[in-house]
């Protein structure tokens, strides 16, 4: 597993091997575009796990929910989940951040087995 940092006003993402250089890269780096993320990538694989974006004029990051559709994520939940965790404590997010997307996806699959059972 790699990581990378895309920003949307540039061509192409910087990759890196390692999760503790990607952060403090993605940290320090400015936001002068709209949005930057940094996220994880496998071989012909990514999707964007950190968002730094620009909201009324202020700077905002936040835990993006794309990895819950993505097919690395469905193919390699537990350690898709590990990282965003490491990812979310680098940055000092509560743990409770990720546990609400985990548990609505949950209770969203739940309902939508329940609407396939009628």
């Amino acid at each position: 597993m790699k990581y990378y940092i895309y920003d949307i006003d540039k061509l192409g993402i910087k990759e890196f091997d390692h999760l503790d250089e990607a952060m403090k890269v993605f940290i320090n780096t400015k936001l002068k575009s709209s949005y930057t993320a940094v996220g994880i990538t496998k071989p012909s694989r990514a999707v964007d796990i950190i968002v730094k974006e620009r909201v009324d004029g202020e700077v905002n990051l936040r835990l993006s929910k794309d990895f819950l559709s993505s097919s690395m994520y469905q193919d390699n939940r537990d350690d898709i989940i590990l990282e965003i965790r490491k990812m979310t404590k680098i940055l000092h997010f509560p743990e409770s951040v990720l546990d609400k997307i985990l548990e609505k996806e949950v209770l969203e699959n739940m309902s939508l087995n329940k609407e396939l059972e009628m």
